[in-house]
């Protein structure tokens, strides 16, 4: 008995590997076969631990998903007639795939606690190797890139962002484990992901990392308390100790973009791009950024019901040189412009009551009175938040948590199973 209860408790633990490396693998830059290997184990793996008679019953728990999602499949289907191509964003087959393994991961019988405990040690594992090399040996900002394994070239300004969200979100769970335990591995494991934040000099990360922080602190929770300070004042001491001030930092952040785009763009002519970095520009009026979202207001104005249809915004938006040839596809940088634009006001509620329905949920379970439901709720609210900041509608960041967010805590599961404390 007690073999096979050891037996199916490590298997579930491989499970929780090969998720927490499909999820920081679909952010990094590493070729696009390892995803889809990780992708179809992963899927195996649940299978073989969910029966579709669970899946059945869970039918309520994904419902609002799978209409959204069925929103999203029609409204592309609307515009194949206009030359759409598969792979535009949003990508509808990520979409598809990842609602899949969305129902797997929300049928799957493990804990909140469990799946992203076993994801911070991908995470902090992936760091350690990385941070050093990026810092010393490659001189390089660009995190997000497994650099040592895959070239330069095929990184992207978006790929930073995308890393400092996933670690933004992630942080509250740290500091979580930091609350509980007291020790040199979970405070170390707080610095390294505050460092890995400032290194993607994403301040779209640096803003949620601060919100999650600050959440915890109004919790009024004493353990939960203690971590947040013992984070910030950690964090004050390093940026003390180095120098860096909002002027370094805006500096450093020009500096990685350059080194980004000169990259991306080695043996093409690259003197028409503005490669400075102007931060005064990025939240104003004349900022890129507002004029995607005042074009995304104007385009819902036309079709406010049924919105453009799916992936419409970049063919509708193309930006062209002088020959007429595309030099990009700009997206809106903002899933609730992008919705509202490309599936008008019923998408954006279908949207908007996903949040609602997993907020519901963990209120429901817990009414919010273990310090475990608290980070949920927060990490919810940053990932929400975090969607103002860019594009997640077809990505792993957005379907991954908003499941693992479904999942029971750990001392519901303890209790179900009839473990003891």
């Amino acid at each position: 008995m007690f073999r096979t209860i050891n037996s199916k408790q490590t298997y579930q633990k491989l499970i929780c590997l090969i998720f927490g490396l499909f999820f920081l693998f679909s952010v990094i830059s590493v070729p696009s076969v390892t995803r889809i290997f990780l992708y179809i184990a992963l899927i195996f793996g649940l299978f073989s631990v969910t029966d579709l008679k669970t899946i059945r019953s869970n039918f309520l728990n994904y419902l609002p998903y799978l209409i959204f999602t069925l929103i999203c499949i029609f409204s592309y289907i609307s515009q194949i007639g206009l030359e759409t191509q598969i792979s535009e964003s949003p990508e509808i087959e990520n979409i598809i795939a990842l609602f899949i393994l969305f129902v797997f991961i929300i049928s799957w019988k493990v804990s909140y606690f469990q799946v992203m405990d076993n994801l911070i040690i991908v995470i902090t594992i992936y760091l350690l190797i990385s941070l050093p090399v990026h810092f010393f040996y490659l001189e390089s900002t660009t995190l997000s890139a497994f650099a040592f394994f895959r070239n330069f070239e095929d990184e992207i300004l978006s790929g930073k962002n995308t890393l400092g969200l996933l670690l933004s979100v992630s942080l509250p769970f740290c500091l979580f484990k930091l609350s509980r335990n007291v020790n040199i591995y979970n405070f170390l494991t707080v610095i390294i992901f505050n460092l890995a934040i400032f290194y993607t000099f994403s301040r779209a990360a640096l803003i949620c990392a601060f919100i999650g922080t600050f959440l915890l602190l109004i919790s009024f929770k004493k353990n939960l308390l203690k971590a947040s300070i013992l984070s910030i004042v950690s964090s004050f001491l390093i940026l003390f100790t180095f120098e860096i001030s909002m002027e370094k930092y805006s500096e450093l952040k020009e500096e990685s973009n350059l080194q980004v785009i000169e990259h991306s763009t080695m043996g093409h002519d690259s003197s028409a791009i503005n490669l400075k970095f102007d931060s005064t520009k990025t939240f104003s009026t004349q900022g890129a950024r507002f004029k995607y979202l005042k074009r995304s207001y104007e385009g819902f104005l036309e079709k406010p019901f049924f919105g453009n249809g799916l992936t419409t915004f970049r063919k509708t938006h193309e930006i062209l040189d002088e020959d007429g040839e595309i030099i990009r596809k700009p997206v809106t940088h903002n899933d609730y412009a992008q919705v509202l634009y490309e599936l008008g006001i019923f998408g954006l509620i279908s949207f908007l009551s996903l949040f609602i329905f997993n907020l519901f949920k963990i209120y429901n379970h817990t009414f919010l009175k273990s310090d475990e439901s608290r980070i949920m709720f927060i990490q919810l609210i940053v990932l929400a938040i975090s969607l103002n900041s860019g594009n997640y509608l077809d990505h792993s960041i957005f379907w991954l948590f908003m499941g693992i967010t479904l999942l029971k805590t750990q001392s519901l599961t303890n209790k179900q199973n009839g473990i003891s404390k």
